[in-house]
């Protein structure tokens, strides 16, 4: 997995909560630190989207 190769081994509560309320079609505003992982959240969700509607074509 590309994270893990990026020696993330877990994603933070507040990352696995937003992503699975994008993935229900939601918006979410995550307001975190620096360093929280707020970009990681928005990469997984624009990829898994991505892949969704790759694979529905």
């Amino acid at each position: 997995m590309a994270i893990a190769r990026r020696n993330i081994d877990q994603l933070y509560h507040h990352q696995i909560n937003a992503i699975k309320v994008i993935c229900t079609d939601q918006n979410v505003v995550l307001a975190t630190p620096a360093t929280s992982g707020k970009s990681l959240v928005y990469t997984i969700s624009a990829f898994e989207r991505a892949m969704m509607t790759r694979n529905s074509e």
